[in-house]
């Protein structure tokens, strides 16, 4: 398997969907009703991510797999300017990083996750990711790479009330450079 990953484009936004939808029911089955997994629109969804791709301090990246040549998109990050109240000066919040259930555990993840770091370090010194209190492979993987825990805050999705937490880097140039190392 090759992996190369790259700047999303405009026209990146239905895979980028169609990634998301398919982690979404499978890390989120049994968090999530199974309606609300069911209905999720890859198509109203893309909509989305096509304003998301150009919006201004964002980063989006997607990894290809050379290998399939139909739909090469197995995964993607989104970061920007952190949206909660409070934030701490010159941190970045990266909001999704998922890989297709299939290409997990193969680096993809990190993989992404160091090529954001890098384009994101150069302007901004921590970062945080938040996940669900309920996704355990996702929390252990970011404990893997050093995040320290911090606040919890509850949100409603697909009609339930869930919880999520903060991981923090506080030194995003040192993760960087940690990760750059480290991936494959």
């Amino acid at each position: 398997m090759t992996v190369a990953v790259r700047p999303a484009g405009g026209d990146d936004a239905a895979a980028i969907a169609r990634v998301q939808v398919a982690t979404w029911r499978t890390a989120y089955a049994g968090i999530f009703p199974e309606a609300y997994l069911g209905n999720l629109n890859d198509i109203r969804i893309a909509a989305g991510w096509s304003a998301s791709i150009a919006r201004p301090a964002h980063v989006t990246l997607v990894a290809e797999d050379a290998g399939l040549p139909r739909e090469p998109v197995v995964g993607f990050a989104h970061a920007g300017p952190g949206e909660g109240t409070g934030e701490a000066a010159g941190e970045v919040e990266v909001f999704t990083l998922y890989v297709l259930p299939g290409h997990q555990r193969r680096g993809i993840g990190r993989l992404l996750l160091a090529r954001t770091a890098a384009v994101l370090a150069p302007d901004h010194s921590r970062l945080v990711i938040r996940v669900l209190v309920e996704n355990g492979p996702a929390r252990a993987f970011y404990e893997r790479l050093g995040g320290a825990v911090g606040a919890v805050r509850r949100l409603h999705v697909g009609g339930r009330a869930v919880e999520e937490i903060a991981y923090h880097w506080p030194d995003l140039p040192r993760l960087s450079a940690t990760l750059a190392g480290a991936a494959p």
